[in-house]
Order: structure tokens, then sequence, then C-alpha cells
């Protein structure tokens, strides 16, 4: 157990170090932080946290995935919203996705989604 948790927190900090190195090199090279978003968009860390909870056992992961695509869903509404509000200015896009942010997890908890499905 603690080996295995130890190991899955090595791993974490690697890929959230290279993220972090990445998207800090955006003044010598702006593709880097392309490249940051890229590998956050295609599911490298999805596949990480699936590893980690695969050792739960095969209902574990269904019940781990569908939650995620909801959460991968809401995040491409922000996303989306994003977009659409970016020429607003910084302050109205992060307080609207506080705002956004806020609502998903209220509704989330105060629904009780994580006992469905």
């Amino acid at each position: 157990m603690q080996t295995r948790l130890l190991r899955d927190i090595a791993v974490g900090a690697f890929i959230t170090g290279l993220f972090s190195y990445f998207s800090s090199t955006y003044e010598a090279n702006p593709n880097y932080l392309k490249i940051t978003a890229y590998m956050w968009g295609v599911p490298v860390f999805f596949f990480y946290l699936l590893y980690v909870v695969w050792s739960n056992g095969g209902v574990a992961v269904l019940s781990f995935t569908k939650h995620a695509l909801l959460g991968t869903s809401l995040t491409v509404l922000a996303m989306l919203i994003t977009l659409s509000i970016y020429p607003m200015g910084e302050l109205p896009v992060i307080l609207i996705n506080i705002g956004l942010l806020s609502l998903f997890i209220w509704a989330y908890l105060s629904y009780e989604v994580y006992t469905m499905f």
C-alpha cells in the first residue's frame, strides 16, 4: 500500500511538474503552453487517474469514468463560455469561471450526484 501510494505521488508530481515547466516557459517559447494545453486536453491526466483507480477494481473504474465524463463535459461548457466572453477581459472571465466552478460543485454535492450512476 505505502509503496503504491508513494509511486502514485511520484508519477503525479512528475506530470504536474512537467505541466508547470511547460507553462512557465511561455516567454521563451509560446508553443510549450500550447503543448501543455493539448496534453491536458488529450486524456493524459485521465489515464494517470485511471491507472491509480484501477487497483480498486472494475466497478470503481466504471464509476470513476462516468463521473469524470460528467466533469469533463462541464469543463468543455466552461471553455466554450470562456471563449465567447474572452473579449470582456480578464476580470470578468475569471469571475464568471469562479461562478461556474462554484455552481457546478454546489449542484454536484447538493443533488448528491456522486451517489448516482
